[in-house]
Order: C-alpha cells, then sequence, then structure tokens
C-alpha cells in the first residue's frame, strides 16, 4: 500500500479512537461484558504497536516471555497484584 493512502487513513484512525473511547465508556455503564470485548481489542492494538502479534494481548504475549524478558516479569508481577495469576489465565488470548 503506498504512504500517500496509509497518510489519508489516519484521519478515520483517530476518529476510531474517539468513537472507541465513546463506546468504551458506554458499555462499562450500560455492558460490561462488551466492555471488557473493548478492553481486549485495545490490548491486541497495543500489542500490535509494540511489534507483537495482533491476535495477541500484551498478556499473553508476557507470559509467554516472562521467563527470558525482563519486561514481562515484571509485568506479570504488576499484573498479578491486580488479578492473581493474571498472565497464566491470559495465555493464547
Amino acid at each position: 500500500m503506498n504512504r500517500l493512502v496509509l497518510i489519508t487513513l489516519l484521519p478515520l484512525l483517530l476518529l476510531a479512537v474517539v468513537w472507541w473511547t465513546i463506546k468504551y465508556l458506554w458499555a462499562v455503564v450500560f455492558s460490561p461484558a462488551h466492555a471488557l470485548t473493548l478492553a481486549v481489542s485495545a490490548d491486541q492494538l497495543a500489542n500490535a504497536a509494540f511489534n507483537g502479534n495482533p491476535d495477541e494481548t500484551i498478556s499473553s504475549r508476557a507470559n509467554r516471555h516472562k521467563d527470558e524478558e525482563l519486561w514481562a516479569c515484571w509485568l506479570c508481577k504488576l499484573l498479578d497484584k491486580v488479578d492473581e495469576a493474571h498472565c497464566e489465565k491470559s495465555e493464547g488470548v
């Protein structure tokens, strides 16, 4: 895909972020299950932005690398304080 097309997509992507934020806040109040789905989608986007698999969450990636990478070990320890065994539970997500 050429660079001009990619640049013209930027306003649409920014609009999508605004729309996602509105939908997420609405879902937190009225549909927590949907809010979780939206949170996972943002997690996968962030993982892709950090050169990970776009179909995987950061937690799942951290679980695979926690014995090899310092960042993954720290992230899993931090997430375990919020949700026990979070990285292990997120394996394959």
